[in-house]
């Protein structure tokens, strides 16, 4: 699941809206946000504890919190 079929990259006023989505399609998405990123054996340790952990919302917020990161630093 590509970012911004998952969230909006912009500024969360609210919770994000979007009904429960299958840990599959979070982790897509959550990868998405984290692409030519370098993992290494913890890094995918906690991406899959996030996974599991976080309800859609926070993951939700995670996600567009990295994309709108990664903007801010390309924007540069």
């Amino acid at each position: 699941m590509e970012i911004n079929e998952y969230v909006s990259v912009g500024p969360l006023e609210s919770e994000p809206p979007g009904g429960y989505v299958a840990s599959p399609l979070r982790e897509a998405a959550l990868r998405d946000a984290l692409r030519d990123v370098t993992l290494g054996a913890y890094d995918e340790r906690i991406i899959g504890w996030m996974v599991g952990f976080f309800d859609d919302s926070t993951m939700r917020t995670v996600v567009s919190l990295i994309e709108r990161a990664r903007l801010a630093e390309v924007s540069r």
